[in-house]
């Protein structure tokens, strides 16, 4: 297949150069990205007693592991949007998934528990660009005619790699060690680095001018309020120091608002990096609720389960991955279930009985 351009005006299409139909390695591929970045989020769930151990630190701080690559995955995603829309999709995918390559390779050469945990913020910042560039190449690429179902794909790709992370971590783990598990990553990320040059269309960039003090605000609030929430636990960081942390999170998205209000931003000329009032919109509003009232579920048992089986049941971390997989596995089956059925309808009827 030839390289193609996507050209973001309004709704971006993508034109190859015999305008022949999308091949299906262009799926999997980009389906691929987002699998491979789930799994490395959840791939050390299991693992997490053993690295606490190894590296000598408290089961709260080994925790860290998990948060960092939560943390700057959260609050680096809304401006991987705009970066995406500026350099192009195809461009920043291969960049985010050869830092996430540089990221499996820090985790697993680490000698203390901060460098572990910068390595795995690496790795989230990697995996940040993930979500919203494949979501715009799926669409660019397979039109709103087929955009319910090559989303509902995307959930399923996402669905699978919550399921696979945690027995992957944990059957790996047990005979290979905890930093055995980000090795066997590596030449999977770098074959991936291959798949998007050689059989992505590469994505023409679509500069846009970017609301910055909204963009930083808001970026700096959710990753302070988050870093507060996940030291907190941390007995080894002060309380107040937590409170300061949260306080100025809070003060950050206030002056986010603040900045981004129709009138100030009508000024500049620009588009502000969120609407404020969209948090209030009560589609938008029903639909974020949902959606962190589920991956905070997800997450919280993802983590709880394993550390449950191999510490006060005591069983190994194979047991424990297998049975951290039923959950995310029956997301994974249910998504192209729910694509089906929100297909040609209101999606949100789906969710209706919820609310």
């Amino acid at each position: 297949m030839s390289k193609a351009a996507v050209h973001n005006t309004g709704s971006p299409r993508i034109r190859s150069g015999n305008d022949s139909e999308p091949g299906v390695r262009v799926l999997l591929t980009l389906l691929s990205v987002t699998l491979f970045g789930t799994v490395c989020n959840t791939v050390v769930n299991v693992p997490l007693r053993d690295i606490s151990t190894d590296l000598g630190v408290p089961l709260p701080t080994g925790v860290l592991a998990v948060t960092a690559f939560v943390l700057v995955l959260a609050a680096a995603m809304p401006v991987m949007g705009w970066i995406g829309d500026r350099f192009g999709h195809t461009r920043v995918l291969i960049t985010a998934q050869l830092l996430l390559l540089a990221g499996m390779i820090g985790a697993a050469l680490a000698p203390t528990m901060t460098v572990l945990a910068l390595s795995r913020g690496v790795q989230g910042l990697g995996c940040a660009a993930a979500p919203p560039c494949v979501m715009a190449m799926l669409s660019a690429v397979y039109g709103p005619a087929r955009r319910t179902r090559t989303m509902g794909a995307w959930a399923a790709a996402n669905g699978i790699g919550q399921a696979l992370g945690p027995p992957l971590g944990g059957l790996l783990s047990q005979p290979l060690g905890w930093r055995g598990v980000f090795w066997i990553l590596v030449p999977v990320s770098a074959l991936l680095v291959v798949a998007l040059i050689a059989l992505v269309p590469r994505a023409m960039p679509h500069p846009t001018r970017l609301h910055w003090p909204g963009a930083l605000s808001f970026t700096v609030g959710v990753a302070l309020l988050m870093s507060a929430a996940a030291l907190g636990p941390d007995g080894d960081v002060p309380l107040w120091a937590v409170g300061v942390l949260a306080a100025t999170g809070v003060a950050s998205l206030v002056l986010f608002a603040l900045v981004s209000r129709a009138r100030v931003v009508a000024r500049r000329n620009i588009a502000a990096f969120v609407p404020p009032a969209l948090f209030v919109t009560p589609r938008f509003f029903r639909s974020g609720v949902a959606a962190c009232a589920q991956m905070f579920c997800l997450g919280a048992t993802l983590v709880a389960v394993p550390l449950h089986v191999t510490g006060a049941l005591e069983r190994s971390t194979a047991v424990a991955g297998l049975l951290a997989f039923a959950l995310p596995a029956a997301m994974a089956a249910l998504a192209p279930v729910v694509a089906g059925s929100a297909s040609g309808s209101d999606p949100g009827s789906c969710c209706a009985p919820a609310w």
